[in-house]
């Protein structure tokens, strides 16, 4: 899990219970998704082919 939410008292454990899926909470959940927002942007060349467009074309034609 990622996000302030994540830290609630329980919310892990409680979701796993439910889902039947095991829950993880990342090392570090306040941060984590701007830092890897973070690497993306750093390296839009590397992540282009799976990022998704908010337009149709507009990686594709980034990459060109």
């Amino acid at each position: 899990m990622a996000g302030g939410g994540s830290l609630l008292q329980g919310l892990p454990e409680r979701l796993s219970e439910e889902t039947h899926m095991r829950v993880y909470r990342a090392e570090d959940p306040v941060t984590c998704v701007a830092r890897g927002a973070g690497e993306i942007v750093a390296d839009l060349d590397r992540y282009h082919q799976v990022l998704a467009a908010t337009q149709r074309g507009a990686l594709a034609a980034r990459a060109h």
